[in-house]
């Protein structure tokens, strides 16, 4: 959230807050006629009323250690903060600060030190402890055999499996050391499922760690609804990301993405500007970069998914790499399949597919293919996980290491174990995941009917090619 949406956000709660302060004789007649003459003065302290208050506090620590689950489902900052804003007024008369002397509470009849209100005091204080302790419930004992592998990228460099640690980190000083006049866009190169997410997130944490100062988000394209969309949502990213640092900027560059959604300018248009004396869309763009070179932060847009969109979506994204968001000081990291790129804009150009992605990225990383071993240690280490009675079957199929004798026949003949056949099948990761929970919950439904090796390799034909299986189904019917 940017400051200007801050400022939004709390001003009108400060104003509500600032009335009964600055019109307290008002609020303070108000509440005596309301509540204090009718209900308050009519109270008695006694015996009771001391049990009461003590049962209350009791009540109130119960909730708080044992049952927060209950309130936590509706209880956030926002609404904790409403609560806080109202018991500054109880302090306030309560301690008698700044003037406020209006009302006296009532003191308790056992220990005449601690009045009555004290118990709305100790709820907030409760509120805060609640807000500020982290809530960690107890964990759920889970059975790791019935677990399902998570999808999921690497999140830190240390989390790294492919040995790509090191050229991330030599791509991320290369982005740190450099300025650029216009934008500067770095491609980066792999098939679909082979860790372009992942090492785009460890590039993010070293420009981050070798430079503190710079300005580094996601946009995802894949997330806006349509083509058109995909312009706002960028500008309004950006917008939002450096109007932290330079409130002015952040509007400019929201009024830049405005502009060029309403398309070419016409007389009148440009007439109406030039009354209110604001800036033409060429002239908005120069205001931008002379902003960024005073801002000095480079502005790192890590851009993935982008071999999910559409051809139009693709366009629009490449056009505001080249075009729209042609920014001083500005990097776009983006994430793609050459392959599928270079299909999608070979009818948007007269110069070539490969010519007009030149213009497009200045550099290109191409992400090696994850070798055939990593692959099969990741499976071997996933099923391990998932079914740990069956480790040595395990063992025996993904981890059997043959004789020279038995490599040099089964080269001979042509034959192939699992360690050869599996990095066929499962080209990346992320079929290595959808495999493995593939077969592990078949396997689990008929463990003590069929033999597991025999499993494994059928498992792999069918996840590989599902129609064939399908096939064999269907002459089996007779259909």
């Amino acid at each position: 959230m940017g400051m200007y949406q801050r400022v939004i956000k709390y001003f009108p709660l400060v104003l509500v807050w600032s009335l009964p302060i600055v019109f307290h004789r008002f609020f303070e007649n108000l509440i005596d006629t309301y509540w204090v003459l009718p209900f308050a003065s009519q109270f008695d302290r006694s015996v009771f009323t001391d049990i009461l208050f003590l049962l209350c506090i009791a009540a109130s620590v119960y909730v708080f250690y044992y049952s927060k689950w209950v309130i936590r489902k509706s209880l956030d900052w926002n609404k904790a903060v409403h609560l806080i804003f109202i018991g500054s007024y109880f302090i306030a008369y309560r301690f008698q600060l700044f003037g406020f002397d209006h009302w006296e509470f009532e003191r308790l009849y056992l220990v005449p030190t601690l009045r009555y209100v004290d118990l709305f005091l100790f709820g907030l204080v409760l509120l805060l402890l609640y807000r500020i302790i982290e809530y960690t419930p107890a964990p759920q004992q889970s059975d790791l055999i019935y677990s399902i592998l998570e999808d999921h990228h690497v999140t830190t460099p240390d989390q790294d499996r492919l040995a790509r640690r090191e050229f991330a980190e030599y791509l991320a000083k290369h982005i740190t050391n450099n300025s650029a006049t216009t934008a500067f866009a770095i491609g980066i190169n792999a098939k679909w499922g082979d860790g372009k997410t992942s090492y785009q997130e460890m590039v993010k944490k070293f420009v981050g760690s070798q430079d503190q100062s710079a300005i580094c988000f996601d946009f995802n394209p894949w997330k806006s609804s349509n083509a058109n969309k995909i312009v706002s949502d960028f500008f309004e990213a950006y917008s939002d990301k450096i109007g932290f640092y330079d409130f002015n900027l952040g509007s400019q560059i929201k009024e830049y993405g405005r502009k060029l959604l309403s398309g070419t300018n016409t007389w009148w248009s440009t007439l109406f500007d030039s009354i209110l004396g604001r800036d033409n869309q060429e002239a908005l763009h120069k205001k931008i970069n002379d902003s960024l070179e005073s801002v000095n932060r480079r502005v790192v847009i890590f851009v993935d998914d982008l071999d999910r969109l559409t051809t139009p979506e693709i366009m629009e994204v490449v056009k505001l790499i080249r075009n729209s968001a042609n920014f001083r000081n500005t990097f776009f990291v983006v994430g793609y399949d050459l392959e599928y790129l270079q299909e999608v804009l070979a009818n948007h150009n007269e110069y070539g597919q490969e010519h007009y992605l030149e213009k497009i990225f200045q550099i290109q990383i191409d992400l090696n293919a994850i070798p055939g071993s990593v692959i099969v240690e990741q499976l071997k280490d996933h099923l391990s996980q998932m079914l740990p009675s069956y480790a040595d079957n395990i063992k025996a199929v993904l981890g059997y290491q043959p004789s020279v004798n038995e490599a040099f026949e089964a080269s001979f003949l042509g034959r192939k174990n699992a360690s050869d056949l599996i990095p066929g099948v499962l080209k990346n990761l992320r079929d290595v995941k959808r495999f493995a929970n593939f077969f592990a919950v078949s396997f689990r439904l008929l463990a003590s009917e069929v033999d597991f090796e025999d499993f494994f390799y059928i498992s792999l034909l069918k996840f590989k090619y599902p129609v064939f299986i399908r096939k064999i189904k269907t002459y089996e019917k007779g259909i």
